[in-house]
Formats: structure tokens, C-alpha cells, sequence
């Protein structure tokens, strides 16, 4: 394990840069992989040190932000492993799915139609806060594979690649992930 070494101005400076350009969207990044807004905190901040600790590996990289969301998968399944082992070696009750107060995510975003009188937006909003809840619901990687595909738009051969999976495994998680949600969100 490398021993932490504090970056020099430079390195300090293209750091904050890429954190300007792209915070954002890690952090709806890790709003979708998560199950509560604390947790997408804890893991954007995790990752974002990781990130720094690593910056001249990171700035060497062809795509820093490539880089960082791959690092932010890889901690989100960890975090989910970890979880899971010490549900099972301590026979606790782990609800994956949120305490619903994720008000700020930045992805789902709900269309802007000015309407007049505000009722499409808020059914929107509603609309909005049952698919965040419902993918709350998913298993961790099912919930990984709808927000790299649908959120982050990634193409099947760069998500296989990100969570170490083949295509026709990144297609079929996304099918079942899919026929859960329909379910989840009409009630059945």
C-alpha cells in the first residue's frame, strides 16, 4: 500500500479543476448506486480522496473522469460486499432501499413543462421519487447496471468492462432490472 504524500500546487489545482467539471456528475453517479443520500455523500468524498491520493496516475489516465467513475463503481461494490458479509455474519436486517429522502438527486430529473398551474411538475416529481425508490430496491448490481446504461448513457462493452462482466451480462441484468422496476412501479 502507497503511503499518502500531500500533492504539490499543481497537482492540487488540476484536481480542483476536474472537481469543478465533473463533481456533478460523480455525484449523481453515486446517488444511483446508492441507497440513501448519505451514503452517496459517503462514497463520493471516498472516492474523490482516492482520486487525489492517485492524481498523477489519474492525470496520466486518457479519460480522468473514465478513471473516477470506475474507482466509484469498485468502492460502491465493495461498500456493498462489506455490507452484505457483515448482514450475514451478524444477522442483522440491511434494507437496501433508502429512507427516501434523497430530495436532491441530480439524476431522474424530471422534465420542465411550464404548463401554468405546476400540476404536471409536480406529478413529475412524484413520478420521479417512485423510480429513485424503486431502483433503491434493486440488488447493487442490477441498480449499477440501469445507471451506467440509462443515466450515464454508457454503451454494454464499456459497462461490462467497468464492473468486470461480459456484454451479454450487462444485457440480461438489464432486462430483469427492468422487468423489476415495471413491476415495483405498477404496483405488481
Amino acid at each position: 500500500m502507497s503511503r499518502w504524500r500531500r500533492p504539490d500546487p499543481a497537482e492540487r489545482t488540476a484536481f480542483e479543476e476536474f472537481v469543478q467539471q465533473r463533481g456533478q456528475a460523480l455525484a449523481g453517479l453515486a446517488r444511483g448506486l446508492t441507497s440513501s443520500a448519505a451514503d452517496a455523500e459517503d462514497l463520493l468524498q471516498d472516492v474523490l480522496a482516492t482520486v487525489l491520493e492517485r492524481w498523477e496516475r489519474v492525470a496520466a489516465a486518457d479519460d480522468t473522469y473514465l478513471y473516477a467513475r470506475r474507482v466509484m463503481v469498485n468502492a460502491s461494490t465493495s461498500t456493498w460486499r462489506r455490507r452484505h458479509r457483515e448482514m450475514h455474519e451478524h444477522s442483522a436486517e440491511h434494507v437496501m432501499a433508502g429512507d427516501g429522502r434523497d430530495r436532491g438527486s441530480l439524476w431522474f430529473t424530471a422534465a420542465h413543462h411550464d404548463d401554468g398551474d405546476g400540476e404536471h411538475r409536480v406529478l413529475l416529481l412524484d413520478e420521479r421519487r417512485a423510480a429513485l425508490e424503486a431502483l433503491r430496491q434493486l440488488p447493487p448490481r442490477q441498480r449499477a447496471v440501469v445507471v451506467l446504461r440509462y443515466v450515464e448513457e454508457l454503451p454494454d462493452a464499456e459497462i461490462a468492462a467497468l464492473l468486470d462482466v461480459t456484454s451479454v451480462t450487462v444485457r440480461s441484468t438489464a432486462m430483469r432490472a427492468l422487468r423489476t422496476l415495471r413491476g415495483l412501479l405498477m404496483g405488481s
